[in-house]
C-alpha cells in the first residue's frame, strides 16, 4: 500500500483528476490510500474513483463530527449535506474505493448522546470502516488555548490525548475506548459481515445504540483490552444477542423475536465458517444436514454434472472434501426468509467461500430459492 500523506489530497482538483487517471492507467495490483475533504468531491472525481477495480484506491474522509456547535468551535468549514450525498455515491455498488470515515470524541459542545447521533449519521453513509479518534490538545493548537475554558483535562506526555471536558466525563471517554474496540473487531474487520448486514437492513436499529450496547456488555464482562481468540468473538456476540439484545419482548412480539434469533444464528453460523477460523466449533452453530450433505456429495461425484456450478479452478474432488453444507432459513444476501440451502468451501490455503445450492435439493415444502449463486467472501 502506498499512502499519500497529503491531508487534503483533493483541494486541488484538477491536479486530483490527473493522478487518479494516472494511477488508472498504470494499473497494477499496489493500493494507494488518499485523504480526502468530502465535501470538495465532484461527479467527475467520484466517477474515477468508483472506475477503480475493488482494492485499488482506499479514501479516508474525516466527517469528525455532526455536532454544528462542535464544528463551529474548532472553525471547521462543512457542508453536510454535500458530504453526505458525496459519500453516499462513493460507497454506492459493489465497486470502487474503499471507504474510511473518521469520526473524533471530544470535540467541544458534543456530548455523548451528540456523539451518538454523528456514529449514526456516519455509519449510515455505509462506509467500509469507521474509525473512533480521540480529540488530541497539541502544543499551539487554538482548542489547548482554550483547554481551562472547555473543562479540558489531557495527558501531561504525548499525544495530549484528553480525559475529559465539559461535555464528557472520564467514564464517558472509557466508554468510547469501548466503543472503539467493538466496532474495529466486529465491524471494520468483516468478519460479521452478514450478521451485520442482517441487523442493520432496515435502518430501523440505532447503529450507536447496538455498538454502544455491545460495548457495555464487554465492560461488564470484563472483555475490553484482552486479547481473544476469534472463535470467542462469535460467542460471545452470539451471549449478547441471546441475553441481552433479544431480550425482554413483549408477548405478541416473542414469535418475531424467535425468528430474528433464528436468523442470527443462521448468519453468525455462516459468518463464522466464512472467517476460516480454526479449533473448537461454538455449540450454538447450525450443524449440517447430513441428508442434504450426501446429496451434495453423491452429485460432485459424477465429473460431468450440470446440476451444481463452481469456478472452473475449483477441482470438484476438492469440494467435496472441504465442504460444509448448510440449509439456513434465511437467504444471507436478499435476506429472503426460506430455506436457502449453501455449501461453504473450506481450502486448506486461501479463504473460504459459499455458494447458494438449487432449492430443487431440499424437501419441497422447504424449497423457496431457486438461482445458485453465492459470494466469495474474502473477510
Amino acid at each position: 500500500i502506498v499512502k499519500l500523506i497529503d491531508r487534503t489530497f483533493n483541494v486541488d482538483r484538477e491536479r486530483t483528476k490527473v493522478l487518479i487517471r494516472y494511477l488508472l492507467e498504470k494499473g497494477g495490483g499496489t493500493e494507494f490510500h488518499f485523504e480526502l475533504v468530502g465535501e470538495l468531491l465532484d461527479d467527475e472525481m467520484i466517477a474515477l474513483l468508483k472506475a477503480a477495480p475493488r482494492g485499488r484506491f482506499r479514501v479516508e474522509i474525516g466527517v469528525q463530527s455532526t455536532c454544528v456547535a462542535a464544528l463551529q468551535a474548532v472553525h471547521r468549514r462543512y457542508d453536510l449535506a454535500r458530504l453526505e450525498k458525496n459519500c453516499l455515491a462513493l460507497t454506492a455498488g459493489a465497486s470502487g474505493p474503499t471507504v474510511h470515515l473518521d469520526l473524533i470524541a471530544g470535540l467541544p459542545y458534543e456530548d455523548l448522546a451528540a456523539f451518538g447521533h454523528s456514529f449514526d449519521w456516519t455509519f449510515h453513509l455505509h462506509p467500509d470502516e469507521l474509525q473512533l479518534g480521540f480529540l488530541k490538545l497539541l502544543k499551539g493548537s487554538p482548542l489547548r488555548d482554550q483547554a481551562v475554558e472547555y473543562g479540558y483535562a489531557f495527558t501531561s506526555t504525548p499525544p495530549y490525548e484528553i480525559l475529559r471536558s465539559k461535555w464528557l466525563s472520564y467514564a464517558d471517554l472509557l466508554h468510547l475506548k469501548a466503543v472503539e474496540e467493538i466496532v474495529d473487531k466486529f465491524f471494520n474487520s468483516k468478519h460479521f459481515h452478514y450478521t451485520l448486514s442482517y441487523l442493520f437492513w432496515e435502518d430501523t436499529l440505532s447503529p450507536w445504540a447496538f455498538f454502544s450496547g455491545l460495548a457495555r456488555f464487554w465492560q461488564d464482562q470484563g472483555y475490553s483490552g484482552q486479547a481473544h481468540k476469534q472463535v470467542l468473538l462469535y460467542d460471545r456476540l452470539w451471549r449478547f444477542l441471546t441475553t441481552v439484545f433479544l431480550v425482554g419482548a413483549e408477548e405478541p412480539l416473542k414469535k418475531q423475536r424467535q425468528r430474528q434469533e433464528e436468523n442470527l444464528r443462521a448468519l453468525l453460523t455462516l459468518d463464522y465458517y466464512l472467517s476460516g477460523t480454526g479449533g473448537q466449533s461454538p455449540p450454538w452453530l447450525i450443524p449440517q444436514t447430513q441428508v442434504l450433505r450426501e446429496k451434495v456429495k453423491t452429485i460432485l461425484k459424477n465429473p460431468d454434472q450440470t446440476d451444481l456450478v463452481f469456478p472452473s479452478k475449483l477441482p470438484l474432488s476438492e469440494v467435496r472434501r472441504r465442504m460444509v453444507v448448510l440449509e439456513l432459513g434465511i437467504d444471507p444476501e436478499t435476506l429472503v426468509e426460506g430455506g436457502c440451502p449453501v455449501l461453504i468451501y473450506l481450502p486448506a490455503q486461501g479463504y473460504p467461500s459459499w455458494y447458494r445450492l438449487p432449492a430443487t435439493l431440499l424437501p419441497e415444502q422447504a424449497g423457496t430459492i431457486d438461482d445458485q449463486s453465492g459470494g466469495e467472501d474474502h473477510y
